[in-house]
């Protein structure tokens, strides 16, 4: 085999690992585009059961049907995919129906929301009636927070040594970053499901019968506001209000005026799919690379293929390096 040979073989080898280099980098980045990087078999997974909702406990048991709870209120804001979280605001206010004349010497509130948690920082206040005045008293509470099954427990402490005559009511505030709250349905779009428990039931812990959700509340509200590089894809149930503040577009749903008519399902969630603008951009240009790459890939690999071929069939027959109409020339001088 001629040193000749020996180049046009290298150099067909060569082209072809080349060729499926490009085919694999073309797959590559439709497999990419295609899946989004998701798992579709765990996407079901990251939407909570039914059981996995939230809702709140009380240590002083807070009746149902009375309109004890005055306010839910739940601000979503600067939803991450990259770390899949969101910043959450909750406010609630309610009475108590105190056990006895005097208070126990601690009021405890658990708030049940699903996926993981990071509490920032809390706050409570008392609401107090003495002697015909009203009275506004801010107290720090003891909070922590615990994590199982996917769901996690923010159980906050507040000293209650006062007379329960005089004690309206308390009101709770938690800010907190919610982690795995937000599920990757393809390359561009994600979706944040925010499920409020419409029953007490739906308490994982013990003494059911001191929990409460949004169906014992006068008023829940729940605020969601997008990242301003996304656009609202679809949202379920409608949302009941619209705002502008603060350069922030906000969807606000009345949760109270829904829950309660619809017996089978959950209509205390809601769902908000977006379309993540920057990742459109890059499925485009990923969609051309892939594409390119593919053209490049299989015209380069079937052409060093064959090319391939034709050498090794030349080192099998020596003949056939003579040009074919050299070849023919010379068989027809030799016929006569």
């Amino acid at each position: 085999m001629g040193f000749g040979t020996q180049v046009r073989l290298v150099s067909g080898v060569t082209f072809i690992l080349i060729g499926l280099l490009f085919l694999s980098s073309g797959n590559s980045l439709y497999s990419q585009i295609h899946w989004g990087g998701i798992e579709t078999a765990k996407e079901q997974l990251r939407f909570p059961e039914k059981t996995n909702r939230i809702v709140f406990w009380a240590s002083e048991k807070v009746p149902h049907g009375q309109n004890r709870v005055h306010f839910i209120h739940a601000m979503v804001t600067d939803l991450d995919r990259a770390h899949n979280s969101a910043r959450v605001y909750l406010d609630i206010e309610f009475s108590p129906s105190w056990s006895s004349d005097e208070t126990s010497n601690t009021l405890v509130v658990i708030v049940q929301i699903p996926h993981n948690v990071t509490l920032i920082q809390s706050f409570c206040a008392r609401y107090l009636t003495e002697r015909g005045l009203s009275k506004y008293e801010r107290i720090h509470p003891s909070t922590n927070y615990s994590y199982t099954n996917d769901v996690s427990f923010i159980q906050s402490k507040v000293p209650t040594a006062i007379d329960s005559g005089v004690c309206d009511s308390f009101e709770f505030e938690f800010y907190l970053i919610w982690r795995g709250c937000i599920l990757n349905k393809s390359f561009t779009r994600y979706a944040i499901l925010v499920p409020f428990a419409t029953g007490y039931n739906e308490f994982l812990g013990s003494n059911q019968e001191y929990a409460f959700s949004v169906l014992d509340s006068k008023r829940t509200s729940l605020s969601v506001s997008p990242r301003d590089d996304s656009s609202v894809s679809l949202v379920f149930p409608s949302p009941d209000e619209f705002s502008f503040e603060s350069g922030r577009t906000w969807f606000i749903w009345n949760i109270s005026s829904r829950v309660g008519y619809a017996r089978w399902v959950n209509a205390g969630s809601v769902m908000i799919e977006f379309e993540d603008n920057p990742s459109i951009q890059k499925e485009k240009d990923a969609l051309f690379r892939a594409g390119l790459y593919f053209g490049i890939g299989a015209s380069v690999s079937v052409a060093a293929f064959f090319e391939t071929l034709r050498v090794l069939a030349e080192m099998e027959d020596p003949r056939k390096k003579i040009k074919p109409w050299l070849y023919r020339l010379k068989k027809r001088v030799k016929g006569f």
